[in-house]
C-alpha cells in the first residue's frame, strides 16, 4: 500500500481534494491529509481582518516582496507544523494549488520523497499569485488544460516540463436521475460579473427564463448534491471560461448529472470534447439565444448530446483513472 501526504482542504466539505482522497484511497494507497487554510486560520492573530491583510500581501507578493504573504497570518506556524512530517516515510507528498505555502518547502520535502505539484485554476492565477517556483521547485508539475501545460512548458519562467493531468468526477456522487423532471430550461451556476451579465440579461430580454446560483446572485452558492440535483432538473447549463485555454471542472459535474452543456469559446474545450457531439459552444449573447432556442425545440439533437457527453466522463474523467497518472500512467 503507497502511503501520501495530501496538501489541501479536504475538511471543507466543498473542496474538490476531498474527491480527490476518496479516489485515492478506492485505488489503495493510504492518505494523510494537511488542510492548510484551517491550519493558518488557527494560527492566525487577526482573525476577522484575515480577508482584507491576504489581499494586501498578495498585491505585495505580486511585486516581488512575499515575506508578509508566506508567514502572516498563521503561514509560518502552519509551515513549521507542516515541516514536522517524517517525510521519507511517504512514496510522495501532493500540493493542490496551496498559493501561500513558500514554494522553498517543495525543496525542503524533496530531498526526502518526491513533491507533486497539482494546480487547478487559470493562467491568470499563477501571475496573480506568482506560482512560478511552485512549479519550478516541485518534482513533477500537473495543470488541468493540455494547452496550458504546453504554453507553461516554454514560459521563461519556468525550467520544466510541465504535465496534463485534468479533473474529473465522482461519478458515485456526480450521477444522472432520469426519475426528476427537467423543470429548468436554462441555469448558470458560478460567480456573478459584468460579462456574465451581458449575456443573462440579453437571454432574458429576450424571453428566455435563466436561474442563476453563485456568488453575487440572489439565489446564493450552491454545492455537491444540492448543485447536482439542479443539473439533473435542468435541459442547459450555461458555461462560461474564464480564459480559452482552460475550463471549469464544472463542466465535467454538469455532463455526468445528465445536462447538456453549452459553453462560450474554448479552445480546451474544443480539444477535449468535440463540438456538436458533446456540447455546443457561443461567441455572443445572439448566438446564444439562437443555440438555446434551438436545444430547446430539439429534444433528441440535445439528448443524443447529453448522452455522449455523459458515456465520455464517466468513463475517461472519473477520479479514480485520472489519479492513476500518480503512478506513472500518461493520461
Amino acid at each position: 500500500m503507497k502511503n501520501i501526504l495530501l496538501i489541501g482542504e479536504t475538511d471543507n466539505i466543498n473542496s474538490t481534494t476531498i474527491e480527490i482522497k476518496d479516489a485515492f484511497e478506492k485505488l489503495g494507497y493510504h492518505v494523510t491529509s494537511f488542510n492548510f487554510r484551517s491550519i493558518s486560520k488557527k494560527f492566525s492573530v487577526f482573525n476577522s481582518k484575515d480577508r482584507f491583510l491576504d489581499f494586501f500581501f498578495k498585491k505585495l507578493n505580486k511585486i516581488g516582496f512575499s515575506f508578509f504573504y508566506y508567514n502572516l497570518l498563521g503561514r509560518y506556524k502552519m509551515t513549521k507544523e507542516l515541516l514536522k512530517y517524517k517525510f521519507e516515510n511517504f512514496d510522495f507528498v501532493l500540493f493542490t494549488k496551496c498559493e501561500f505555502i513558500n514554494p522553498k518547502t517543495f525543496k525542503i520535502i524533496k530531498k526526502y520523497t518526491p513533491v507533486y505539484y497539482y494546480f487547478f485554476d487559470s493562467m491568470k492565477e499563477i501571475s496573480n499569485y506568482r506560482l512560478y517556483n511552485h512549479f519550478n521547485y516541485s518534482s513533477k508539475s500537473f495543470v488541468v488544460s493540455k494547452i496550458m501545460s504546453e504554453v507553461l512548458s516554454s514560459h521563461k519562467k519556468i525550467n520544466k516540463l510541465i504535465f496534463y493531468c485534468p479533473q474529473g468526477v465522482d461519478i458515485k456522487k456526480w450521477k444522472i436521475n432520469n426519475n426528476l423532471p427537467k423543470i429548468y430550461d436554462i441555469v448558470f451556476i458560478g460567480s456573478r460579473n459584468a460579462y456574465r451579465d451581458k449575456y443573462i440579461n440579453y437571454l432574458k430580454k429576450n424571453g428566455i427564463e435563466i436561474i442563476c446560483y453563485g456568488l453575487g446572485y440572489r439565489n446564493g452558492e450552491v454545492y455537491n448534491e444540492d448543485l447536482n440535483k439542479i443539473y439533473q432538473k435542468s435541459k442547459i447549463a450555461l458555461n462560461f471560461t474564464r480564459d480559452r485555454i482552460s475550463f471549469s471542472i464544472r463542466v465535467y459535474q454538469i455532463i455526468s448529472s445528465g445536462c447538456f452543456v453549452l459553453s462560450s469559446k474554448s479552445e480546451e474545450l474544443n480539444r477535449i470534447f468535440n463540438r456538436g457531439k458533446h456540447f455546443d459552444d457561443f461567441d455572443s449573447p445572439k448566438e446564444c439565444l439562437k443555440k438555446i432556442k434551438f436545444y430547446l425545440e430539439s429534444d433528441n439533437s440535445r439528448n443524443s448530446i447529453v448522452i455522449n457527453s455523459y458515456n465520455k466522463v464517466i468513463k475517461t474523467f472519473n477520479w479514480e483513472k485520472i489519479l492513476k497518472v500518480f503512478d506513472g500512467k500518461k493520461f
